[in-house]
Formats: C-alpha cells, sequence, structure tokens
C-alpha cells in the first residue's frame, strides 16, 4: 500500500474551515493517483466542500417548480407536461444531494446519485422544447417550416432519447469506475458523446425555431394571421427560444466538464457548476413556469389554441359576441356574427385563433 502524507491541520482547517478534523482527515491510501492533491482521499469527489446555502437555494427553487408545474399541468389536462414535472423533482433531487455532501463531503454513493440525476435531467427540458414547436408549427402552413412539422417531434425526441441513453451508460460507467477507485476518463467520454449529440440537437432545434419565427411573422398573402394572436404567439416562441438557449449553455459546459473526466479539473470548481449548470436550468424552468406550455397550445396537433376548454376566458369573449348576434338577428339565431358586408373584412381582434379566408362560404372560418 502506497503511504501517503496526512494533510496538517492547519492545511485541513483552510480547506474545511469549522469542520472537525476527524471528517477530513484521510482514513485510506487506495486513491488510483494519490499525488493528486484532488484525490478523493484528500478531498473527497467533490474535490471541495460543497457549500449550503446555494443547494438549499436551488432545490427549494426546483421543488417548488415541481408543484407549479404539478399544479398547471392538472389545470390544464395537457399531461405529456408531467415530464417537466419529473425533470424539476430530479433537479430538486440532485441539488438535495449536494446539502448532504456538505455535511459528509466523503462518501461516493451519494455524490455519483447526485451526478447522475443534474447531468441527464435536462434531456427532459429539452423535449418539452422540441414538443413546443412541432405543436406550434401544425397551426400554420407547411411552408413556414424547413421540415414537415409532423416530422419535428418524432426526430428530436428520438435524438434526445438516444442522447439520454449515451449520458445514462456513461454515467453508469464513471460512476462504478470512481467507487471502485478506477479511471474514470473511459465513462467521461460516453457521456461526453451523449452531450454531443444532446448539442447537435439543440442547435438544429434552434435554427428550426429561429427560421420558423422569422417565417411566421413576416406578412404574406398565404399567412393571414390575427394581430393579436401573433403578439401572442410572439411572446410565447421568444420564451421558448430563451428556455433553449440556455439548455444550450449549460449543455456546452457539461461538454467542456466531462471532456477533462468525471472528477476532472471543471468539476472541482463549484462556482463554474453554479454558474453554467444550476442557474441556467433554473431560469429556463422558471421562464417555463410564468409561460407555461398548457395556457398558449391547444390539447391535439392542429385543435385551434381558444377552445373553450384550453382557454376558458377566450370562450366565454366568444359566448357573449354570439349572443349579441343573436339579439341583433332574432330570425336567424344561427347566422355568423358577420355580415353580407363584412365579408371580406378581416376577422375580430377580440378572437385569438389563426382564421383564412374561406372562399367557398364568403367568410372566415378557422385554419
Amino acid at each position: 500500500m502506497t503511504s501517503v502524507a496526512t494533510p496538517t491541520p492547519t492545511a485541513l482547517e483552510t480547506l474545511y474551515p469549522g469542520t472537525p478534523l476527524q471528517t477530513v482527515v484521510p482514513v485510506s491510501s487506495d486513491s488510483h493517483n494519490p499525488s493528486d492533491p484532488y484525490s478523493i482521499q484528500y478531498r473527497g469527489p467533490y474535490g471541495y466542500l460543497p457549500v449550503l446555502s446555494a443547494p438549499i437555494l436551488f432545490a427549494t427553487l426546483f421543488f417548488l417548480s415541481t408543484l407549479a408545474h404539478l399544479y398547471k399541468t392538472l389545470r390544464t389536462a395537457h399531461w405529456w407536461l408531467l415530464v417537466l414535472v419529473l425533470g424539476c423533482l430530479a433537479e430538486a433531487g440532485g441539488h438535495a444531494l449536494r446539502i448532504y455532501g456538505h455535511h459528509d463531503p466523503f462518501p461516493k454513493n451519494p455524490f455519483v446519485a447526485m451526478q447522475v440525476l443534474l447531468v441527464i435531467t435536462p434531456v427532459f427540458f429539452a423535449a418539452i422544447d422540441f414538443a413546443i414547436l412541432a405543436r406550434v408549427s401544425v397551426l400554420f402552413p407547411v411552408h413556414l417550416s424547413l421540415v414537415r412539422p409532423s416530422y419535428i417531434l418524432p426526430f428530436f425526441v428520438t435524438l434526445d432519447i438516444l442522447s439520454l441513453i449515451i449520458q445514462a451508460v456513461g454515467s453508469a460507467f464513471a460512476a462504478f469506475a470512481q467507487i471502485e477507485g478506477k479511471d474514470t476518463m473511459p465513462g467521461s467520454r460516453i457521456i461526453v458523446a451523449g452531450l454531443a449529440i444532446q448539442l447537435l440537437g439543440y442547435l438544429c432545434f434552434n435554427v428550426l425555431l429561429i427560421t420558423f419565427y422569422r417565417r411566421v411573422r413576416k406578412p404574406t398573402a398565404e399567412n393571414a394571421t390575427l394581430k393579436d394572436w401573433n403578439q401572442r404567439l410572439n411572446t410565447f416562441l421568444i420564451a421558448t427560444f430563451l428556455s433553449s438557449l440556455l439548455i444550450l449553455v449549460r449543455s456546452i459546459f457539461r461538454l467542456v466538464e466531462m471532456s477533462v473526466g468525471w472528477i476532472g479539473a471543471v468539476a472541482h470548481h463549484e462556482w463554474a457548476f453554479y454558474a453554467f449548470d444550476a442557474t441556467p436550468v433554473a431560469m429556463a424552468v422558471l421562464i417555463l413556469n410564468y409561460y407555461f406550455p398548457g395556457d398558449y397550445l391547444p390539447k391535439a396537433k392542429g385543435s385551434q389554441p381558444n377552445d373553450e376548454e384550453d382557454h376558458p376566458k377566450q370562450g366565454n369573449e366568444r359566448r357573449v359576441l354570439e349572443e349579441k348576434a343573436e339579439v341583433e338577428s332574432p330570425n336567424n339565431p344561427t347566422e355568423s356574427i358577420q355580415g353580407p358586408e363584412d365579408q371580406h373584412q378581416p376577422p375580430s381582434p377580440s378572437s385569438t385563433f389563426i382564421q383564412t379566408p374561406n372562399p367557398t362560404q364568403g367568410k372566415w372560418s378557422k385554419a
């Protein structure tokens, strides 16, 4: 067994201020690289003593976001958004494990569980962004999208699942290697491959999103949309883009981190984790909290986003207009709100769904 010099009490007190020395003095010299000052036997798997305030803050934020997304999902009955709930819950769990790491930084299993959760969880948020673009693009003519809208969700979700599987396998390899005191680089390289696939998918997604956004805002004879609905769509798509951009920043950071090792040089700087992982992911989740997709999207592909069940307020406004029309036309209560003289006028600004002229009926109808 290789002998390793025990750090002096003064050095340990500087590294772990306020922590009893017996909890940080090395108890084994089985490290595969005992000369490394960041080796597990000196500083634990973190390479530092995790702070306490930051993980408490982020665990609380993600747990509250979990409750908010769960409530809104139940309210709107958009069950596919339960993916958001799972992602937020996993993030909260990962940060809770960092709280445990502050009090006991040396056990490897909690550290491994924390790493696995926080490395793969953003895949769930990526899937939500992919679904948003797919569900919005089907409301518009096909020529506004670079690819057929029906292809968007299957392609990117398949890419997302592939990335998730590869990252999970790599995390397992690196985790077992770390527990057994072996080299973690092979597992890290597998994770890098998964992150590269995720990053490539996100770059392609952002190209599609930006292209669709530019085209849908450009007024053409083939794209007749209402101004107030367009503004609503504009805001929601910007929010989606910002959310996806934040996850993209996080993916780049993780790619750099894992390229130098599961417990490499980047992983040993706690500030980098909070600056480029925890903060961007939390901001992305909070954006989706405020601009909750279930409040903007129809429940089924191709259905209109102003169905009374999806948007009660808008449905009430439409019923008021219909009742007014019935009062004004008692002999024909089923007559359209618009009279013959209004057949070629744009639809009322109070409507919030896409409308296109229907030459066969001489009226405006839903797209």
